[in-house]
């Protein structure tokens, strides 16, 4: 006798309040349309050195931040948090301490195989586009975060993508 298939299995029951979860099924032929423009849009994207100064509302930045708040992440903690910051002194201090890092790293550490890599590319330490750049959001993993209902911490690692922990607005500043 074969297993039944997910669509005839009966939903877990729960003592916990979940929200229930019913995605709409797709047929198999549209899923793969579906990923395949979406790969060839994700394609086209580069790391690129150079922006434009035109002003971004900040409703841009919280609609980006909301965006990539839907990350699915292990028990929906979500263990990063983002920081927006467009006042141009704070942004001019991140840029001199990652030229100060990337100094380090292109004319101190021995990284022959990385510096390899680099060299076709010409990139450097000089960062003038982040003194350029009307916002930068810098995403910070959240390693130990306190349990809800415990006392000690767990280690979260391997952090990638970003969202305020417990679903909290992105915190915003110009100072």
């Amino acid at each position: 006798m074969s297993e039944p298939s997910s669509a005839e299995t009966p939903p877990r029951r729960h003592t916990h309040p979940f929200l229930p979860y019913r995605p709409q099924r797709i047929p198999i032929e549209e899923c793969l349309e579906r990923g395949e423009r979406l790969l060839t849009h994700l394609d086209a994207r580069r790391s690129v050195r150079s922006f434009a100064p035109d002003p971004v509302p900040q409703q841009a930045i919280e609609l980006a931040v909301r965006i990539a708040n839907t990350a699915p992440s292990g028990a929906h903690q979500q263990p990063w948090t983002f920081v927006a910051i467009s006042d141009p002194a704070v942004k001019h201090r991140i840029r001199t301490a990652a030229e100060d890092e990337e100094r380090a790293f292109y004319h101190q550490r021995d990284l022959p195989d990385w510096h390899a890599a680099l060299g076709p590319l010409e990139t450097d330490e000089h960062k003038p586009f982040l003194d350029i750049a009307p916002w930068i959001v810098v995403v910070f993993a959240q390693k130990h975060i306190p349990h809800v209902g415990f006392s000690r911490a767990r280690r979260i690692t391997n952090v990638r993508t970003s969202r305020p922990s417990g679903g909290r607005p992105p915190r915003f500043t110009d100072s």
